[in-house]
């Protein structure tokens, strides 16, 4: 069997290997012609008898369209979403609540890979054993599905404005997140309860609904220190002291979790206890340093302006915050609403389109050309008011400046802690 790969990135090269295990010949085409075995004309003439999507590849890509009316078309998860899956998509929170699903069942007898946006490629663990995968899907992979999707379990976060450069619009991105429940028939769908965007998903999903909320009258929620479970003649409750130390954002997280885990047979007492020895992945609102009452947060993870949002209530104090890069289409006048105490400082690509949205708020946006130039006036600004925090939430992709969010953090964290040499 002939097999064209469409993009040639760690999915693509993981997918490459797995055909070829299957005795496919395999070729791998990408836009980036430096790094694909062949070019539009060959691959075309390659008479591929099946097509592979790579997240990357949108389902109105010129190849995909020359293509699937001659041969089949398929995205990963039309091929390996009936595997034991749990789906979990949304704007923010998708890598948080996949690694602490993940990390509390990893203390069990079940055996579970993170795969998907943060884990490993899908086809790099079929042949392992195991009792579950817990896919961080994007909405990238669920937009290129042309198959209906219908995980064992499905879990939206949350929802606001992102990769509007790939979707075209709210609307669009919106459509690409209900594919991780439109289909879903006998299975469980789970839910933020106090996201905005809330009744218009819940609308849309015909399974069963488990609804997850920091209120009570939910189905997972908080009662002062007790989180309260109760779905399907399943009733548990049990005491969390630290729970009240996490930010708002990662309550719902952690409820979403637990919910995941509790449908998977982990007592909810189990969860709390686990989940106490659970660390965050780097680049998420992390303390870098204190230095003279300056404190660093990183948050270079936040990619889009509702992330930022989020970085911004957790604060106190004076803050001075560093955003900007690489452009995903995003309104970001939504930045400078309820916003007290905070400097803004501005880099990269979309530094001059962030000063124009001030301006509609009468925000000052100070530019910067380096990373290393906005840290260092914000070291110098907050030590002549006595203290407070640099902030590094972007709003932004990095693609402008670094190779991803991961280097921005690491250069933002270099820079930290040689601030005072």
């Amino acid at each position: 069997m002939k097999i064209l790969i469409l993009g040639n990135g760690k999915t693509g090269q993981s997918l490459k290997k797995w055909f070829e295990k299957q005795d496919c010949e395999v070729k791998i085409f990408d836009d980036d012609q430096s790094i694909s075995q062949l070019n539009f004309v060959q691959a075309v003439e390659f008479g591929a008898d099946r097509v592979v999507l790579s997240p990357s590849f949108k389902k109105s890509h010129p190849l995909v369209q020359k293509l699937k009316s001659t041969t089949t078309v398929l995205s990963q998860l039309d091929m390996f979403g009936s595997l034991p899956m749990m789906s979990v998509t949304g704007t923010n929170g998708k890598t948080t609540v996949v690694t602490l699903c993940q990390y509390i069942l990893s203390q069990t007898d079940k055996k579970t890979f993170a795969v998907g946006n943060c884990g490993l490629p899908i086809t790099s663990v079929l042949e392992e054993r195991f009792d579950w995968l817990i896919c961080e899907t994007s909405s990238f992979m669920l937009e290129q599905c042309f198959l209906p999707f219908a995980p064992n379990i499905s879990v939206l976060t949350n929802f606001d404005q992102d990769h509007l450069d790939f979707h075209g619009s709210m609307g669009q991105y919106a459509l690409a997140k209900c594919q991780n429940f439109l289909h879903q028939k006998t299975q469980i769908a789970i839910f933020n309860g106090d996201d905005a965007y809330f009744d218009y998903f819940s609308k849309q999903c015909k399974c069963k609904k488990l609804v997850v909320s920091l209120k009570k009258n939910s189905n997972c929620c908080l009662d002062g220190k007790v989180v309260c479970f109760d779905f399907e003649n399943v009733r548990q409750t049990a005491i969390c002291h630290w729970f009240d130390l996490l930010g708002k954002h990662d309550q719902t997280n952690y409820l979403l979790a637990f919910s995941v885990c509790v449908l998977l047979g982990v007592p909810l007492e189990d969860c709390i206890k686990y989940a106490k020895g659970y660390t965050k992945p780097d680049h998420r609102i992390k303390k870098v340093a204190t230095i003279d009452n300056v404190t660093f947060i990183n948050d270079s993870k936040a990619t889009n302006v509702h992330a930022t949002q989020t970085a911004l209530k957790s604060m106190s104090g004076k803050v001075f915050l560093i955003v900007g890069g690489s452009d995903k289409g995003e309104d970001f006048s939504r930045l400078f609403s309820h916003t007290k105490n905070v400097v803004f400082c501005a880099i990269g690509q979309t530094a001059q389109k962030i000063a124009e949205a001030g301006k509609k708020y009468q925000k000052e946006v100070i530019i910067c050309q380096t990373l290393e130039q906005a840290v260092k006036l914000g070291w110098s600004v907050l030590n002549s008011f006595g203290g407070g925090t640099v902030l590094l939430s972007p709003a932004c992709a990095s693609f402008d400046m670094f190779n991803s969010y991961v280097q921005r953090g690491e250069e933002f964290e270099k820079i930290c802690k040689n601030i005072s040499n």
